[in-house]
């Protein structure tokens, strides 16, 4: 018979307290959608658990989350660069945006690499 370890429940608690007080969070702040925040906030926890087969460890949690914050900012930087660059021209932006090789790219990588520790790349 399949036994809940303490392991499990200490995840399940920090979990739904992580989502929680997302939401809190994203109305204390007056955002426009707080549902978002306890969107992410599960997602970005219980993402690596799912992942691992279940197994919830922080660390995991942590680095998983690290990751997610080095990915924007990286995407932030290119978007930046790539509209700075290309301001008088609408039409390129719009069809470097829209070309269906953008996606494929990270997949690409991903595939290559092995790991999901590349999509940020």
């Amino acid at each position: 018979m399949y036994q809940i370890s303490t392991l499990h429940i200490r995840f399940a608690i920090k979990l739904a307290f992580a989502i929680v007080m997302a939401v809190f969070i994203g109305f204390h702040f007056n955002l426009e959608t707080p549902r978002w925040a306890a969107l992410t906030a599960a997602l970005v926890a219980a993402g690596p658990a799912f992942a691992a087969g279940g197994e919830p460890y922080s660390g995991a949690i942590r680095y998983r989350g690290m990751l997610r914050i080095v990915g924007t900012f990286i995407g932030c930087a290119a978007a930046l660069i790539i509209i700075i660059s290309l301001i008088r021209a609408p039409v390129v932006i719009y069809g470097l945006a829209s070309a269906p090789g953008s996606p494929l790219w990270c997949v690409l990588k991903t595939l290559m690499l092995g790991d999901y520790r590349a999509i940020p790349l």
